[in-house]
């Protein structure tokens, strides 16, 4: 049985992030001098725990990667029970709060997939949009982008996300 992509950027994340050199916190991605950079730029060196699915969704798939990464953070926090968002779990409890979380989120796969169950994901399609809606404002508030252009962004259907995570945005 194929893994389920939510598994297998999970797995890639925590792969990236297990080197202490490619781990940040404060920003999504950074480049080797530091600065903050979309997490698809491919210049980016370091990633926060939100930042490394991202670019591992980028890494696996072709279509629908910033659905799946989202997914797959959804997945993490579900798995933990923990009620914060990713972000500042990275940002206050550090990379190894967040190893041990991405841990036991694939365990969680690992065991299910070991007695033939499929996990339902922890995000239902009723809500998925409000994710796609929370997740644009969280990154154009870090952007400080204003409200009018998150607006902009919802109305093209997503790829103001994927503009801010290749480092690009609409004006």
């Amino acid at each position: 049985m194929a893994k389920p992509p939510q598994q297998q950027i999970i797995a890639r994340a925590l792969e990236i992030i297990s080197d202490e050199s490619k781990w940040t916190r404060g920003a999504m991605a950074r480049l080797a001098d530091s600065k903050p950079c979309g997490c698809l730029d491919p210049r980016a060196v370091c990633f926060c725990a939100v930042g490394a699915l991202n670019r591992s969704a980028g890494e696996i798939l072709a279509a629908n990667r910033f659905y799946h990464a989202s997914e797959a953070e959804h997945e993490v926090l579900a798995a933990n029970s923990e009620p914060r968002d990713l972000a500042r779990v990275n940002d206050i409890e550090g990379r190894e709060a967040v190893i041990a979380m991405f841990k036991v989120a694939l365990a969680r796969y690992a065991n299910a997939l070991s007695r033939g169950d499929l996990l339902r994901p922890a995000v239902n399609l009723s809500s998925r949009l409000q994710v796609l809606r929370s997740l644009c404002h969280k990154l154009g508030e870090f952007l400080h982008l204003t409200p009018k252009d998150m607006d902009l962004g919802l109305r093209v259907g997503g790829s103001y996300v994927e503009h801010i995570l290749e480092g690009r945005c609409i004006r």
